[in-house]
């Protein structure tokens, strides 16, 4: 269970803020863009750079919506966590990860293995990425997009061990400022076990969305400020470069300079700013609320469905129209995910899994 509350968790709950749902969307979007128009592959039966020669240059740096989710992670979780008890902050989690991720892990393993075989992807491995901890074991992703996942996961254990610690501000901005200190020095010395459990390359950018969070609560918090600061920069400097170059540089045929992967993800943070803690974060009011509902599968089905809708009709229609029917494929599939699947299990599954584990 939580510490008891101290005097500055009693500050006023932040209400929910429609922008970042648009804003997660949109993110979501350009990662689609990014691996339809910009990423190598051969769905389009020839370089796809050729395909969009100009299009190209701009969804390449959609590999960024990745970094926002990231950030937006950071704020959104520690928001969810505060002066929540460790029952009630699990079910939360795996009620919102697995149920959307079980369907299309199972519809993405469907296509690779029945209609569509051109990833290798075997029964043993698809049956193991229900666990979403395949990585751990060194088992491969059916989806590449799933490595954020895996992200996005020991960040979240590590937020729950926060959470069993007590969470208060001060601990919170210690916490921001220590964490991605120490991940850099497990990556600059080449300590893989601690550089994983710190989730060590990312941690800059969940621990700015954190700050950000203690500065919508607290606006005149210097020490908030200056955290926040600290870890945009840092994000910058190495979360934006591994995107740069790990992701960008490596599955595009497209170059860019270092200061690229700094300036986009200063940009990127500042728009997490700007849609949290200024008016424009009630912007697109409840109707914001269905795209953040489809977000979540759409990130996770588009990848190959969306391949192999353009490898059905590339050499039939022109590039943009089979880019329009691919993308709308994929947000109907994504929106049949969240109909059929998230919107009849979710809250269920987190008020059983809540009062289940406060029996524990």
């Amino acid at each position: 269970m939580a510490a008891p509350s101290t005097p500055d968790d009693k500050r006023p709950t932040v209400s929910r803020l429609y922008a970042l749902d648009g804003l997660r969307f949109f993110a979501a979007l350009a990662v689609l863009a990014f691996h339809f128009t910009a990423r190598s592959n051969n769905a389009w039966g020839q370089p796809v750079e050729a395909k969009f020669p100009h299009l190209s240059l701009v969804t390449a740096l959609g590999a960024f919506g990745v970094d926002i989710f990231f950030v937006i992670s950071g704020f959104v979780i520690l928001m969810t966590a505060w002066n929540a008890s460790i029952p009630k902050f699990a079910a939360s989690r795996v009620s919102r990860l697995f149920p959307a991720y079980w369907a299309c892990v199972a519809l993405s393993s469907i296509l690779l293995i029945a209609i569509w075989p051109v990833k290798s992807v075997s029964f043993t491995q698809s049956a193991t990425n229900f666990s979403m901890v395949q990585a751990a074991f060194g088992i491969g992703d059916v989806d590449g997009v799933y490595w954020t996942l895996w992200a996005e996961l020991r960040f979240y254990i590590l937020i729950g061990i926060f959470v069993a610690i007590g969470i208060t501000t001060r601990r919170v901005l210690a916490l921001c400022f220590v964490w991605p200190i120490l991940s850099g020095i497990a990556l600059t010395t080449n300590s893989a076990l601690l550089s994983e459990v710190l989730v060590a390359e990312w941690a800059p950018l969940f621990s700015a969305g954190m700050a950000l969070f203690v500065i919508k609560r607290e606006p005149r918090n210097l020490a908030a400020w200056l955290v926040f600061l600290f870890t945009t920069l840092l994000a910058a400097g190495y979360s934006g470069q591994v995107t740069l170059d790990r992701i960008i540089n490596d599955l595009t045929n497209r170059d860019f300079p270092p200061y690229v992967g700094w300036v986009v993800v200063v940009v990127s943070i500042g728009l997490v700013a700007l849609l949290t803690l200024t008016r424009f974060s009630q912007w697109g009011g409840k109707k914001f609320l269905v795209l953040g509902a489809l977000t979540y599968p759409l990130y996770l089905l588009h990848e190959y469905w969306g391949w192999w809708i353009i490898s059905l009709l590339e050499d039939k229609l022109p590039a943009y129209a089979v880019l329009a029917l691919a993308t709308a494929f994929c947000i109907a599939l994504a929106w049949a995910v969240y109909y059929f699947v998230e919107r009849n299990t979710v809250n269920r599954m987190r008020r059983r899994l809540e009062r289940d584990l406060v029996k524990l």
